[in-house]
This record gives C-alpha cells, sequence and structure tokens, in this order.
C-alpha cells in the first residue's frame, strides 16, 4: 500500500467517523470529492465503494429532508438500500394522508394499523370524531323533532284559533238570516193582503174597507216600524261578519302559504304583521298589540317558515305570561304587548317582544331555551317553544336571542339577526315609523 492509499482511508475514517458523531446533514454539506485524489481509479477497489457509499448516504438524506418537509412525491431509488426505510415510511405516510382524507369525508370507519403509538393516537381521535358526529346527528334530529312539534301544535293551535274566529262572524250572520227570513215571511204575508186590495179594487168589491182594515191589522202584527229600522242593520251586520271570514281566510292562506326550503329575502315587517293577525284567537282576549316597525328595515336572508315560527311563539308565551298575571292580581283588564323592529347597525336588524305579563323569576331566567323546561302546569306548556325559539334565531340565522325580565312587571325578548341590506325602490320609504294597533275596543 503505498501513501497515496493510506492518505486516502486516513481522510476516509476521519470522514466517516464524522458521519456517526455529526449525522446526515454534516455528511451531506462535507462530501469528499474523489477529484482529491487523482491517482486513483474509482471504478475498483476499497476507495471507489467507499464513494459509492458516500453518495447513497448524501442521497438518503436528501430524500429524508424532502419527507420532512412534506413532499410525499419524491422518487426515491429503489437502488438505495439506505433509503429504503424511507421509502416505508413514504408509502405509510401516502396510505395514512388518503385514509385522513376520507375521515374529512365522513369515512369514520378508517383505521391505521402501523405506525406503533401514532396509530392508536389517531385511532382514537377518529372514535372520538365519530362519537362527536353521532351526537351531533342525534342531536339535529331531536331538534328537527322539536321544530316538527311545534309545528303541528301551531298548526293545531292555529286551526282551534281560526275556528273560533270563524265562528263569531258566523254565528251572529246565522241569527241575522234567521230574522231576515223570518221578516221576509212577514213581508210576504203583507204583501198578499196588499195583492187582494189591488184586486178588490180593480172589481169594484164593496169589501174595500174591510180589505184595508185587514191589510192595517197584518201591518201592524208585523211591526213593520222595526223591520224597516232592524233588517238594514242585519244585512250590515251579515255584510260585515263575511269581509271579517274572508279578511281571516286571507291572512291564513298568506300565512300557509308554500315557502321555499333554503333562505330567501323576506320583508321582516310584513312577516310580522301577518303572524300578530293570524295568532289573534291567542292574545285578543287577553291583550292589546301595538306594533312600531322601522320602515327602512332591509329584506332580510331568512328562513321564513321557521321565523313565522319564532315570532308566533313569543306572542303565544308574552299571552300567556299576561293571563298568568290576570289570574294573579285577579284583574280582567287587558294586558300589553309591544312588538318592535328597528335597524342595529350596518350589520344587524333587531326585534324587541315586550308584555306585561307575569314575569320570570331569577331562580329560573336561565333555563327558559332548556329542552323541556317549563313553569307551566302540566297540559299547558310542553317546554319546546323557547327551545325551539333559540334553535331558529342562533343556529340557524347566526343571531342572538337575550331575555330581560322583573317578576311582576313583564319580559322583553330581544332577537339581532344578521342582514344584508337590499332596497326595494318604492317600499319602506316614508321617514316615520309603521305603528300599528289591534286588539283595541
Amino acid at each position: 500500500m503505498n501513501a497515496s492509499d493510506h492518505r486516502l482511508l486516513n481522510d476516509l475514517q476521519v470522514y466517516l467517523q464524522a458521519v456517526i458523531d455529526k449525522g446526515l446533514e454534516w455528511a451531506s454539506r462535507h462530501r469528499v470529492d474523489p477529484a482529491s485524489y487523482p491517482e486513483l481509479e474509482q471504478t475498483s477497489g476499497f476507495a471507489a465503494t467507499c464513494f459509492q457509499y458516500i453518495e447513497l448516504v448524501d442521497n438518503a438524506y436528501l430524500y429524508q429532508k424532502q419527507l420532512a418537509a412534506g413532499d410525499l412525491s419524491v422518487g426515491i431509488d429503489k437502488q438505495n438500500y439506505l433509503a429504503m426505510p424511507l421509502k416505508e415510511l413514504q408509502a405509510n405516510l401516502r396510505h395514512l394522508t388518503w385514509q385522513a382524507q376520507q375521515v374529512a369525508k365522513g369515512d369514520f370507519s378508517q383505521r391505521v394499523h402501523f405506525m406503533g403509538d401514532f396509530a392508536d393516537s389517531f385511532n382514537a381521535m377518529i372514535l372520538a370524531l365519530n362519537e362527536q358526529e353521532t351526537l351531533q346527528q342525534e342531536r339535529s334530529q331531536l331538534q328537527e323533532q322539536l321544530f316538527q312539534s311545534q309545528k303541528l301544535e301551531a298548526v293545531g293551535r292555529l286551526a282551534a284559533g281560526m275556528a273560533h274566529e270563524i265562528n263569531t262572524p258566523a254565528h251572529f250572520i246565522g241569527i241575522n238570516l234567521d230574522f231576515i227570513q223570518q221578516a221576509f215571511t212577514d213581508v210576504i204575508s203583507f204583501t198578499e193582503q196588499v195583492q187582494l186590495l189591488i184586486q178588490a179594487a180593480q172589481d169594484n168589491d164593496l169589501e174595500i174597507p174591510s180589505k184595508i182594515q185587514a191589510l192595517e191589522e197584518t201591518l201592524a202584527a208585523i211591526d213593520w216600524d222595526y223591520l224597516s229600522e232592524e233588517v238594514p242593520k242585519a244585512l250590515n251586520q251579515s255584510q260585515g261578519g263575511i269581509a271579517r271570514v274572508a279578511a281571516i281566510i286571507n291572512t291564513l292562506k298568506e300565512f300557509s302559504r308554500p315557502v321555499p326550503l333554503g333562505k330567501t329575502l323576506v320583508d321582516l315587517n310584513q312577516l310580522i304583521a301577518e303572524t300578530v293577525a293570524v295568532s289573534a284567537s291567542e292574545w285578543n282576549r287577553v291583550a292589546e298589540i301595538t306594533a312600531a316597525l322601522d320602515p327602512h328595515l332591509p329584506f332580510l336572508p331568512l328562513l321564513e317558515e321557521p321565523m313565522r315560527q319564532v315570532l308566533f311563539n313569543l306572542l303565544v308565551n308574552s299571552a300567556q305570561a299576561i293571563e298568568d298575571q290576570q289570574h294573579q292580581t285577579g284583574t280582567t283588564s287587558k294586558g300589553t304587548i309591544t312588538v318592535q323592529s328597528r335597524r342595529g347597525d350596518a350589520e344587524l336588524v333587531e326585534i324587541a317582544i315586550r308584555d306585561s305579563g307575569v314575569g320570570i323569576s331569577d331562580a329560573v331566567i336561565n333555563k327558559i331555551f332548556d329542552p323541556f323546561f317549563t313553569t307551566k302546569e302540566v297540559g299547558r306548556g310542553t317546554g319546546q317553544g323557547l327551545t325551539v325559539v333559540h334553535d331558529i334565531i342562533v343556529n340557524k340565522h347566526g343571531g342572538s336571542l337575550q331575555v330581560a325580565s322583573e317578576s311582576g312587571v313583564g319580559t322583553t325578548f330581544f332577537i339581532k339577526l344578521p342582514c344584508a341590506y337590499v332596497a326595494v325602490p318604492g317600499i319602506n320609504q316614508d321617514e316615520s315609523l309603521i305603528v300599528e294597533s289591534w286588539g283595541g275596543a
């Protein structure tokens, strides 16, 4: 072995020891250049093998660096046996990436059976996500069941209320028609006497005086003065009753018209007015309602049917609170319900529904939105109404729902809804509030 061989072997020994001590990154930066030993033939002998090994080490480090940077597409030379563990790691990471993508799509059946402790943690995470997804689905199903239950309850209340509202004018229309029918019978009897008198006059009948007397007696019997005064009144009342029934039916048709399943731009003020009108049977016995509606409200992106449900539930809740207040105080005077809409700021529209009812005590006010919680007696409250209201406002519209109350004074519900301003030419251009009242004497 000549001096050059000794020098090369010594340099390689120092280099390999440095690789052992300092790692692959150092090796990649400090390579032994074969050109430094021109006297050697690199295609043979121990030196050439060492240089090949150094090349494999360098490539393995580059592969490792690319994998560490997240590049799973790097091509690893199959001939580089030093990089074979990296190639296996690359395959595992690719498969793990695919599994993570499947989990993101909702496939929670994926399991990792490699990579030791990491696999256990990954599988535990999938199980936790699966449980969370199951709970979310159950919660969504429960909320949908609550909403459908509330819809059915509201339909039942509306049907009963509409039946009552229609029955009242229908009843006096029937009474008036009976009166008009009897009056018409009397008039027919009178006209028969008139016809007999006319015939007698045409025949120069000597019994004309007696027929005139019979006519006068018939006129007295049917009380013509009374009929001439009351029949027009009965007709006017019947026409008013028919108009009232028609108005109720039109309101109910508008309230129950098919609406899109998704959000649409809705005139909130009109929605409030329609809901107040159609729920009249729930509150008109115990309260008078005043609505102060901001005419400059934008059309809001709303789920129309659920939003009707919100307004209906809160109006019913206010009416029941006022009724409870009447029972507790022994008063028969009507309470008040105020519905207000206004533009909060550039991003929000606010609704306030205020009543003069019994109020909510501090002990339970934080529970009123909990499912199935109610302070009403059995058969009067299911504990679902305010839960559904909260879900629709907060979860379905991204709004907020707050309540302020004082026992014996009343309660106010504050709703805030996000809005996308859509100006409609010719609509709601008046500078003043739209103020409407219902339920007055």
